[in-house]
């Protein structure tokens, strides 16, 4: 939040390195995450697919209205038929601001919203406590907005989201067995996506993979993005998640970065298999014969 007085000129520059990075290394689709209309103009013209995220945000209940209609302006700038208004987090947004976001958007508007990035989140929700707190007086926002409710973020803001609206929750980094099972009675059409490397650099800690696993839970994968990701590979993500999880399925977790990311962002009809028809982002991996996280794989673009 301190470091975003850079130029548009270099701004622009470095998106349009990330876009070629991105698309050389397979990726066919993006879903991205924007508050301003900076990226409008590269998407256009990129070979890439975007579908944008318009993030709302706001703790102040009597700001809720100015904030949802702000989102509505930009997402003017953006493709309607791949752009969506979503919630940034649960620690961003008022219950004013989501109940007024539940009323604003249509049902085929997907969501993908930052959820249990820190342990601090869950601290805020459950006790009010915790670095959040220090946070909101920082930037200048009353603490006493906020209510502890004596569990964690998920099971506190979710019920406050449009249903059937599909959810894409990222990160998800300190989501638990009970959050897993409060998502299941809720009985929601939710989307995990997991961002190993950020949540390495940012935490020090990764998920608990295999309890969604385990629980048939639907995970798709993400890079976040290059301020808290040396670069933007579906496959080096892949690599991380397999080293720190040995009982990890490689055919399993391939769909993930593929079919599974197409489904969440409606696109599956165009993108994400080998079908005719299709344009999947078919990459040729080499020095598979003896594959092991550490070692280097080379990636050749074939389509």
């Amino acid at each position: 939040m301190t470091s975003r007085g850079t130029s548009l000129k270099v701004i622009d520059k470095a998106m349009a390195a990330a876009d070629e990075e991105m698309y050389n290394n397979g990726i066919v689709a993006v879903g991205d995450h924007v508050n301003s209309d900076n990226t409008s103009n590269i998407k256009e013209s990129s070979k890439i697919l975007y579908h944008t995220f318009v993030e709302v945000f706001g703790i102040e209940p009597d700001e809720a209205d100015g904030r949802l209609q702000e989102a509505k302006d930009l997402i003017h700038e953006f493709d309607p038929a791949h752009s969506s208004i979503t919630p940034h987090a649960p620690y961003s947004c008022s219950k004013i601001l989501l109940k007024k976001f539940k009323k604003a958007v249509s049902d085929v508007n997907i969501i993908s919203i930052h959820n249990q990035e820190s342990d601090e989140e869950n601290r805020l929700f459950r006790y009010k406590t915790g670095g959040f707190i220090d946070f909101f007086k920082v930037i200048g926002k009353n603490p006493d907005l906020f209510k502890a409710q004596a569990r964690n973020s998920i099971q506190s803001y979710l019920p406050y989201l449009p249903h059937p609206n599909k959810l894409i929750l990222v990160h998800n980094t300190y989501t638990s067995l009970k959050d897993l099972d409060f998502v299941d009675r809720m009985g929601r059409d939710i989307v995990w996506c997991l961002c190993p490397k950020a949540n390495l650099y940012i935490e020090g800690q990764l998920p608990k993979v295999m309890n969604f696993v385990n629980d048939n839970q639907k995970i798709v994968i993400g890079t976040d993005s290059l301020a808290s990701n040396d670069k933007l590979s579906i496959l080096d993500e892949l690599k991380v998640l397999h080293k720190h999880f040995d009982n990890l399925d490689f055919q399993q977790s391939i769909q993930w970065a593929t079919i599974n990311g197409a489904q969440a962002l409606n696109i599956d009809d165009k993108f994400g298999s080998i079908e005719v028809g299709k344009k999947p982002g078919l990459v040729l991996l080499k020095n598979m014969e003896h594959f092991r996280l550490s070692d280097k794989v080379t990636v050749q673009r074939l389509a």
